[in-house]
């Protein structure tokens, strides 16, 4: 049985700061920021002018894996396990 928040829509945010996008676009291999926003932009992650903030929107079900394979990612570039950079915010509708 599929519950009724089941469809509701989880955005993810990224705690990167308000990065214009113009500067997200300059690619970086040591700098960190930049290669979790690279992973981010990967899995589908936008500039939201409006909060000023990167974001990735999805289910509950959708965003499991995509927040994994963003950690994924940037561990493989790094070279290191990856800490958590992204909040996560849910909103019900």
């Amino acid at each position: 049985m599929i519950r009724a928040f089941a469809a509701a829509a989880v955005a993810t945010i990224a705690a990167l700061g308000s990065t214009p996008p113009a500067l997200a676009q300059k690619k970086s291999t040591g700098n960190l920021a930049a290669i979790q926003l690279e992973c981010f932009k990967a899995q589908g992650a936008y500039f939201d002018a409006q909060t000023n903030r990167w974001m990735m929107q999805g289910t509950d079900h959708d965003m499991v894996g995509r927040t994994d394979a963003v950690n994924k990612c940037v561990a493989e570039k790094t070279g290191k396990p990856a800490t958590q950079f992204m909040k996560q915010e849910t909103h019900y509708k």
